[in-house]
């Protein structure tokens, strides 16, 4: 009963770069006309002052601001836009969304960490709820993924990180068993956003070892990465690959576009320099299934976005990769408007 009332009064808790970023969008929200939202292929991607500056050398006046934030899957995506759009912003025209891969698994660490259950409001875990059931994954897996999402609810409804320490205390016995003691220590994990609310995996602090050791085993293993790449070109080849989004994919993606919509703004997909082939997405754009898509997701057309000097790992850019990602994005984004007659 305490933790529920504290839910009541009690202020939202600090989450690494989530709160950083929202409170700095807070702040300035009527200066932005773009947004970006995604994972880390949206923060550690695209810089909006470099996107600013392409888009003013082609005639288009932008104020952008990456709201990416690493690991954000489509379910939490989802609720990040509706926080930020509840904040009433006057001057968002287009908003930027990295396209979903609808993988709603959360890694047992995560569980009952603040990140997970910020979003696991009850209204926006029947959403989840709604999702798994009538998705075509096992009824074991289906059952699996309703109990993982049920724990970070039950935490959100009794408030549990909010409660006071002496009644954490008696949730969890042993120091290591308290994941809000861990979550205080992960805090310093991560250094702040830029301005623009970009940062580039090079500029993390190089103590973090979690980000150094990935870049370490990527420059070990380059022969593994450029065969990945060039299994990607195969598959794209390949006509045997599913080319169709499935009906509760696109369902998904057009809740998701709508949020955008009702505040007057554009909705524009990013699909990124992945790994795996994504031609669904690109068939489901051209054929008017979904909001516009920019995709850079092919080795042949864009291969200075999968040249390993341009790589931090097999999943991201560095900075130098960021600088001709961004560009690229911006090139495509005024020919886009271009083509829609859409004047500076």
């Amino acid at each position: 009963m305490t933790s529920v009332l504290l839910y009541q009064i009690a202020p939202a808790p600090e989450i690494p770069i989530i709160s950083e970023k929202f409170r700095k969008f807070e702040e300035h929200k009527n200066d932005y006309n773009t947004l970006f939202f995604g994972s880390s292929r949206i923060y550690r991607h695209i810089i909006p002052r470099v996107f600013d500056r392409q888009m003013a050398s082609k005639g288009y006046n932008i104020k952008s601001y990456n709201l990416g934030v690493s690991g954000m899957n489509f379910a939490e995506t989802y609720f990040f836009i509706q926080k930020i759009l509840e904040t009433k912003p006057l001057k968002v025209k287009w908003v930027f969304i990295e396209s979903p891969d609808f993988d709603l698994n959360i890694a047992d660490e995560n569980l009952k960490t603040d990140r997970v259950i910020y979003w696991h409001t009850m209204e926006h875990t029947l959403w989840i709820y709604q999702f798994i059931l009538e998705s075509d994954v096992t009824l074991t897996r289906k059952l699996f993924l309703l109990g993982e999402h049920t724990i970070p609810l039950i935490y959100h409804i009794f408030n549990i990180s909010q409660a006071d320490p002496l009644i954490r205390s008696f949730i969890f016995s042993q120091p290591d068993q308290n994941p809000y003691l861990i979550r205080e220590r992960d805090r310093r994990d991560y250094s702040s956003p830029g301005e623009d609310g970009y940062l580039a995996l090079d500029d993390e602090d190089p103590t973090y070892t979690q980000f150094t050791q990935r870049n370490q085993d990527y420059l070990s293993n380059l022969e593994s990465y450029q065969e990945k790449v060039l299994k990607l070109i195969e598959n794209q080849k390949n006509s045997n690959h599913r080319t169709f989004l499935k009906p509760l994919e696109l369902r998904t993606i057009k809740e998701i576009t709508q949020l955008i919509i009702k505040m007057d703004a554009q909705p524009i997909l990013i699909l990124n320099p992945i790994l795996s082939n994504q031609s669904q997405l690109v068939i489901a754009s051209k054929g008017g299934q979904i909001f516009p898509l920019i995709s850079f997701n092919d080795p042949i057309k864009y291969p200075e976005l999968y040249d390993p000097k341009n790589r931090f790992d097999s999943d991201h850019l560095n900075k130098a990769g960021s600088q001709k990602f961004t560009k690229l994005l911006a090139d495509q984004f005024a020919t886009y408007l271009n083509s829609k007659n859409i004047n500076p």
